[in-house]
């Protein structure tokens, strides 16, 4: 009798179409660093959970907080 292996339930969650995934606001990025410049990059799972419409030459404002050591960018309206 030959055995029957199942798709194991990660698998089958992970391809469920209908689960809502939680939109994570918290994620951890290393910077780029060069000489003269730092570059921070966007998460792959930040760009698809996101529909952002950035185009070159498009303008991002950036916040510098000095007391809590955050950098905030703001994008869009």
């Amino acid at each position: 009798m030959k055995r029957q292996e199942k798709i194991p339930q990660l698998i089958l969650d992970e391809l469920d179409v209908n689960k809502k995934e939680e939109k994570q606001a918290v994620f951890d990025v290393k910077p780029i660093v060069e000489k003269h410049q730092i570059k921070f990059p966007l998460p792959r799972k930040v760009t698809r959970m996101y529909d952002f419409d950035i185009k070159k030459g498009d303008v991002v404002k950036m916040v510098v907080d000095e007391e809590k050591g955050e950098v905030t960018y703001r994008i869009g309206k």
